[in-house]
């Protein structure tokens, strides 16, 4: 046989022959001694023993020709056996050593199909450990692998994760098939192992089919020696090119493709620190892990968007300390979104620690728990404590050198912050805090940076409904429709809908619609819970602020629903910054608003425990709550201490809708009202209502407020477009009224005579548009009545009064007598001194005069004075000075500041210059008889005239 001739074989046989012949001495010898032992036995008997030992010799030769020729035969066999022996590791556990044989066998079987063609994949490890035993094992390997396990990553070590007695074969095999990452440790020896070759093909086979990842580590060896089978490597081929012709090849193919991959050379890493290199070995492993365990929660719908913004906040990477809170309305998924980047970027940390519902925990065990808990997590070893001073003081001694990874979740209260990352400097360079809760005014302190969690776009919450309602992205035939209406009611809130959708789950058509029907009246009791967490956590004034918002002011102006909430003494200037920051409102674009949800859960509160009973309630702002007091029947009219705040109709608080666009610029629309509204046994049971603060009511009827009517808690009064032509008969005692807004009350004002506010010591401040000059201004024109309006000593903001005089000139237009009916004269003026006004025509002037102004209704500069006065052309028609050929005129004003004379034009019918004329010249102020309002002094002899304007009230 031609391979005899090889010097390495002819050695072997030596080798081999020289211990079979031993054996075959040693064989003869224990013949001979049983053949002496019988002829001691048989000593009568010489011809037996010599038979005896001419057999022996016979039986020798017939054995040592047999071991020689089965020698020859299996040489080859022989020597790969010898070096499967050689090769064994003395430290391999003595019941789970491999045979070599038998795994040889298997992979040259296997190797080029490790993986099946129909294998459906499935992970059990997350990283498989290929190296060579006596190389690495309890050093370099033993420390990858407690570093990987530490970090909570799944991994496969042979002599660490196989059981005792269990075949390696397909075990080690189907370990490498079912990891997501392969680590491939090459030492010096390692290509001496065919079993370690054979580990390296089946992993590149499962890299090239099944999308394994494979990171090569080159401990103590160069990779071009890998790559090219140089030194070691080179001497470990020579010899297993003649035993595995038929793999050499394979393996070569296997170490030029794995050794090209981007891996890490220990001794040129870190200047050959080992717990460097390993702990960047094992980031790098769980930053290729973290993608693949995100994506496989497939309920985390829209996660992407807010994960990337989020981390663009925490700025991984740029060293130094960083807090970031994650702030927004309960169930909006602030944890969702915390967990998910905890999951992505924890690797990337020396140590991390997630506590979730910190709220409830810390409620429940203390904060002392919760810092033993961190404590033990990030040090992996178990921390008791005596109190929490002592947390404080270990969680900044022990963490302050560390890289961590912190996610406080659900933080309701400073002190949890206090206790568990009281400072940057309780922890080391590089680390992040993310912070989850419902209030902002948490964060203020601590948080570098504040992520708001937006709520889910229509096509993200059907999607995400449909995971729970019935396991599918789209809507299912026929429930499309129910669908969106489920989806409408939740906002795009996270908890409503998969609470909703795992409700509904399983339910029928019918039952759904049921359902729906259902949420309208009652909402889902675990939905209301939840959002109701944020209002537990509210003072009480801050309660009552929140439930006037939920129930009356959703949508209105910032400015006009502050006016209303602090006439009721909620400090709404502090008060609606900290329901802003808690998530419960928001203002956008100067409107109050909040989620549907959030809404619902305030009205739910304000029915508590009397849901049909509205007369219980301390707030009534729905339509049938009100035909209910209506239709009840005398006991209804029986004093009511509940019922604090009353809005008829509920609709007219939503200032947004375009109908009531019109209100802001003071022309009312004209529209039918509820016939509630008007109910004639309506004012009767509002009388009785003894605790009332705020009464809004649109379009009160023609009668005035009952004289029972005494509402001494009311702290704001606003009727809009009313009908009555008095507020109430005789006196009112209403020591704690701030607010009066008349918004449209045409009826009220046109006819007004006088108002007199005086001894009103608790009015604050009357409505803006309280008295609508444009109103009043159209019955006067007509009428040829003066107008005189002062804002009361209380409200006048104090101006620098001096004895001055200011000359106008002015030139009109050649038809003023029929174009205008008056003019309207501003001012600013000592309250107690009376306002002089002198008018003279002139056919001609020294200098070139002004043209006049003409009063302009949309102008809001009128609103800044003081004194507002209207003088009608008709009440000078009698006088002297009345010539309607003269186009130039001269005013002078005395004793007052800034003043503006504006002329008003007719509405209406033309003005003739020679109407009848009435005597005007004097406007009697009634509440005082010795006092004119107007006065006009008519000199005769000469072309002027003198009005005289003193005030003390209100006059028309």
């Amino acid at each position: 046989m031609k391979f005899c001739d090889d010097p390495e074989y002819q050695t072997l046989i030596q080798k081999h022959v020289t211990k079979q012949l031993k054996k075959t001495q040693t064989t003869k010898s224990n013949i001979q001694s049983h053949s002496y032992s019988t002829t001691v036995g048989v000593r009568h008997g010489k011809h037996s023993m010599i038979t005896l030992e001419i057999i022996c010799n016979v039986i020798f030769c017939v054995i040592a020709g047999a071991v020689a020729i089965c020698f020859t035969i299996y040489a080859k066999k022989a020597l790969k056996g010898l070096e499967n022996e050689d090769n064994k590791e003395t430290d391999d556990v003595s019941d789970s050593v491999p045979n070599k044989l038998d795994i040889s066998m298997a992979s040259s079987s296997s190797s080029s199909h490790c993986v099946p063609a129909s294998i459906s994949q499935s992970w059990n490890y997350d990283v498989f450990l290929s190296f060579r035993g006596e190389d690495t094992r309890k050093r370099f390997v033993d420390h990858l692998y407690t570093a990987l396990v530490q970090q909570g990553i799944h991994t496969y070590k042979d002599d660490e994760t196989l059981a005792r007695g269990e075949s390696i074969g397909p075990s080690l095999l189907k370990a490498i098939q079912e990891s997501r990452i392969a680590v491939v440790v090459f030492s010096k020896n390692y290509a001496d192992s065919s079993w370690c070759l054979d580990e390296l093909a089946c992993i590149i086979d499962c890299m090239d089919n099944i999308g394994q990842v494979v990171m090569p580590i080159f401990y103590d060896i160069d990779p071009s020696d890998v790559r090219k089978q140089n030194g070691k490597y080179g001497e470990a081929f020579d010899k297993h090119r003649w035993e595995n012709k038929h793999k050499v090849e394979s393996w070569r193919k296997a170490l030029v493709k794995t050794s090209n991959l981007s891996g890490w050379v220990p001794r040129d890493f870190a200047n050959g620190h080992e717990a460097n290199c390993i702990k960047n070995i094992v980031g790098t492993i769980s930053g290729r892990l973290s993608p693949l365990i995100t994506n496989v929660d497939t309920d985390l719908i829209g996660i992407e968007t807010h994960l990337l913004d989020l981390k663009s906040k925490l700025v991984i990477g740029s060293g130094g300390v960083r807090m970031v809170g994650i702030w927004g309305v309960g169930g909006g998924g602030k944890t969702t979104l915390a967990s998910a980047a905890y999951t992505e970027i924890s690797h990337e940390f020396d140590a991390h620690c997630l506590l979730e519902n910190i709220r409830d925990e810390s409620s429940k065990h203390g904060l002392k728990k919760l810092q033993e808990k961190i404590l033990s997590v990030v040090l992996k070893t178990k921390v008791k404590l005596l109190n929490e001073r002592e947390g404080k003081s270990m969680i900044k001694s022990r963490l302050c050198h560390k890289s961590v990874l912190v996610v406080l979740d659900d933080v309701d209260d400073l002190k949890q912050l206090e206790a568990l990352a009281g400072s940057h400097d309780w922890f080391g360079d590089g680390s992040r805090i993310i912070i989850t809760t419902r209030d902002e005014h948490l964060l203020s302190r601590k948080a570098d940076a504040i992520y708001e969690v937006s709520l889910l776009s229509h096509d993200e919450a059907i999607k995400l409904f449909g995971r729970h309602a019935y396991r599918e992205d789209k809507p299912v035939e026929d429930y499309e429709m129910l669908s969106l209406d489920v989806v409408s009611y939740a906002g795009g809130l996270p908890l409503a809908l998969e609470i909703l959708g795992t409700f509904l789950y399983d339910k029928d058509k019918d039952e759904w619609m049921s359902a729906l029907a259902k949420l309208k009246c009652i909402p889902h009791v675990k939905v209301t819970e939840r959002l109701k967490i944020s209002y537990d956590g509210l003072e009480p004034d801050e309660k009552e602020l929140f439930l006037d918002i939920a129930c009356f002011l959703r949508r209105w102006p910032i400015d006009r629903a502050i006016r209303v909430l602090d006439a009721c003494s909620f400090h709404p200037g502090i008060g609606v910054k900290v329901l802003v920051q808690k998530s419960l409102i928001k203002v956008s674009n100067g409107i109050l608003d909040m989620h549907d949800l959030v809404e619902e859960m305030a009205h739910y509160i304000v029915r508590g425990e009397h849901p049909s009973h509205p007369e219980k309630h301390s707030r009534i702002w729905q339509e049938k709550d009100i035909v209910e007091f209506c239709a009840m029947g005398a006991e209804t009219l029986m004093e009511n201490y509940h019922i604090e705040v009353l809005a008829l109709p509920s609709y007219i608080i939503d200032l947004s809708l375009p109908r009531f666009g019109a209100i802001k610029s003071r022309k009312f629309p004209k529209f039918s009202l509820p016939s509630y509204v008007s109910h004639p046994r309506l004012p009767d049971v509002v009388a009785n209502m003894k605790k009332l603060r705020w009464i809004y009511w649109e379009g009160y009827p023609a009668s005035s407020l009952p004289t029972e009517f005494q509402p001494t808690k009311l702290s704001c009064l606003m009727l809009i477009r009313g009908q009555q032509n008095q507020l109430w008969e005789g006196c009112k005692h209403l020591p704690n009224l701030k607010t009066i807004d008349l918004q449209g009350n045409f009826h009220l004002l046109k006819r007004l005579k006088d108002l007199n506010l005086s001894g009103c010591n608790e009015l604050e401040k009357l409505a803006e548009d309280f008295f609508d000059k444009e109103c009043c201004l159209e019955v006067n024109a007509v009428e040829d009545r003066f107008m005189s309006v002062q804002l009361p000593p209380e409200l006048l903001v104090t101006s620098a009064y001096s004895h001055t005089m200011t000359l106008i000139r002015l030139q009109l237009p050649h038809n003023w007598y029929s174009d205008f009916s008056g003019f309207l004269l501003c001012a600013d003026n000592d309250p107690w001194e009376p306002c002089i006004i002198v008018l003279k025509q002139e056919m001609s002037m020294d200098s070139q005069p002004s043209h006049c102004e003409e009063f302009n209704k949309n102008c809001e500069s009128y609103d800044q004075y003081e004194r507002v006065g209207y003088v009608p052309f008709g009440s000078l028609r009698h006088t002297s000075w009345w010539n309607p050929t003269y186009t130039n005129i001269s005013v002078e004003i005395h004793d007052v500041v800034n003043p503006k004379v504006v002329f008003v034009r007719r509405n209406g019918k033309t003005g003739n210059s020679r109407e009848r004329s009435i005597d005007y010249s004097e406007c009697w102020d009634k509440e005082w008889e010795d006092r004119k309002t107007f006065e006009v002094i008519d000199d005769p002899k000469s072309s002027k005239i003198e009005i005289v304007w003193s005030y003390d009230s209100y006059e028309l």
